[in-house]
């Protein structure tokens, strides 16, 4: 759920707030191998926005490289809702030209087919734990949740990363070895898309690989106890797959739940026209008159997060918990 900051302002303004992508790229000169990392697709689904988040501010990549969308669908992450246009998920195959996901698409592909791009994680909260065998209402073989999810075996002979399988196989057998409790086991959940599942035809990961990119949705249970936790495996599943295409990287904390709730309560700082500080951890929830501009107000948030909207007057400031 979203921390919401009210900043009255003692001016009337406009302002038109940049709606690209937010595209972090930590690269090194060694290599073209990219591994690119997506959050927030759905905009109900933290632990996906919040692994991206703290794999853009507390990973350093130190051989080849990491690109990073931390909450390519923002307006639905400050609305918590999973798509307020729609789900963006189902959008990769045909787009209406008046849908107002149109351009966010248009250019989160154009990432994708970078030639640079070499593996793409898409990452998920879902229902659940899989599994194959029907054990239930939460465990059975029609939730998502604790999944490293392909659309197929395999990509062409011979592809670098191509044999999605035995990756995402490895991935599972490794995460599993580090579970925080037993019954948080991963598996590997193939949709066998072009055959058996219509509605994933139209995904991220579907437009990837038949555009012959490697591509993965990892998906943590919406039923485990915290946010920490579903994070804790988005990070861990990311540090396997950027292990197995040779990624040498460094963290700044000990991957564990408790080190990962002291981040997330951090909601870092708001420089406003480059001579306003505001530390978001120690803010009223509601601050009045800020002597800002008319028009053309430039915000700068430390926590990749962070978002403002205008709304009635006033400047709503978004930062997630």
């Amino acid at each position: 759920m979203p921390l919401i900051f009210n900043i009255c302002l003692a001016l009337l303004f406009s302002s038109v707030l940049n709606a690209n992508i937010q595209l972090i790229k930590k690269e090194n000169s060694d290599s073209n191998t990219t591994l690119l990392v997506i959050g927030g697709i759905h905009g109900n689904e933290p632990g996906g926005y919040f692994a991206a988040s703290i794999l853009a501010t507390h990973y350093t990549v130190t051989s080849k490289n990491l690109w990073i969308i931390p909450n390519l669908n923002k307006e639905s992450i400050m609305a918590n809702k999973r798509g307020i246009h729609g789900d963006m998920n189902r959008k990769f195959s045909h787009i209406k030209k008046d849908d107002k996901d149109r351009e966010i698409i248009k250019e989160v592909k154009k990432i994708i087919l970078s030639k640079k791009v070499s593996l793409v994680l898409n990452l998920h909260d879902g229902h659940g734990f899989y599994r194959k065998q029907n054990q239930g209402s939460i465990f059975n073989p029609n939730a998502w949740g604790q999944t490293c999810v392909i659309d197929q075996c395999q990509l062409q002979q011979k592809q670098l990363f191509g044999d999605l399988n035995t990756i995402a196989e490895t991935v599972k057998n490794n995460i599993n070895k580090k579970l925080l409790k037993k019954h948080h086991s991963f598996n590997v959940k193939n949709t066998n898309t072009k055959y058996e599942d219509e509605a994933m035809q139209l995904s991220l990961t579907y437009f990837a690989v038949t555009n012959d990119k490697p591509a993965f949705a990892i998906e943590t249970s919406k039923n485990l106890s915290s946010l920490s936790q579903k994070v804790f495996y988005q990070l861990l599943a990311i540090e396997e797959y950027m292990k197995i295409m040779g990624i040498s990287y460094k963290r700044d904390f000990a991957l564990n739940a408790a080190q990962i709730t002291n981040i997330i309560k951090n909601y870092g700082t708001l420089v406003i026209n480059h001579n306003i500080l505001l530390n978001l951890n120690d803010i009223k929830n509601s601050l009045s008159y800020i002597p800002i501009k008319s028009k053309s107000n430039e915000f700068y948030f430390s926590h990749p997060l962070g978002d403002v909207k205008r709304k009635k007057g006033r400047y709503l400031i978004y930062i997630w918990e």
